[in-house]
């Protein structure tokens, strides 16, 4: 899961490796372009528009979620227990 992927940079790089991979942004313009994107590459992705405070996390659902960027630090427990045992969390947010 990319969570508030924007382009899609870090979806695009997972998935022409083999991975499966969702992700989602508030800009549904950004989610028409990496659409795009994706097609050129012939890579598939589970795409949605909206906020990712709002996303319905599944229980142990994701072997890896990465979040850059975003300021909701309430998300880090919903992702925590998104993940799969032995699951990663990638994430990156400025210290305020």
């Amino acid at each position: 899961m990319d969570l508030a992927c924007g382009l899609g940079r870090h979806a695009l790089w997972l998935a022409s490796r083999h991975w499966r991979v969702s992700g989602g942004d508030l800009s549904d313009v950004a989610m028409g372009k990496l659409s795009q994107a994706a097609l050129e590459l012939d890579v598939n992705l589970d795409l949605f528009v909206g906020d990712a405070g709002e996303y319905k996390f599944e229980p142990t659902r994701f072997d890896l979620i990465v979040l850059f960027d975003h300021p909701d630090r309430n998300l880090f427990l919903k992702m925590v227990s998104a993940s799969k045992p032995g699951g990663l969390l990638i994430c990156k947010m400025s210290v305020q």
